[in-house]
């Protein structure tokens, strides 16, 4: 049951750790105005993928993204 929610959150491993390198050097040069060049794209990416994968507000059908299936089984009861 885990398996496919884990495919699924897989990719998202390697942009997570290059935000974390950029992050880094950019905290060690003092100069955090890069840092801020990426996390506004990304925050607006990552809302639009959200509006998009999500099933009822877009009207796009849903996708194949086990994660935006349906609720966990545990949420329910």
């Amino acid at each position: 049951m885990a398996m496919p929610m884990l495919a699924a959150l897989a990719p998202g491993l390697i942009p997570c750790l290059w935000f974390q390198v950029i992050r880094q050097y950019t905290v060690g040069m003092r100069r955090p105005k890069a840092l801020l060049l990426i996390t506004i794209p990304s925050v607006l990416i990552n809302i639009g993928l959200n509006w998009v994968s999500s099933p009822a507000p877009s009207g796009f059908p849903p996708s194949a993204c086990p994660a935006s299936e349906s609720p966990p089984r545990w949420s329910t009861w």
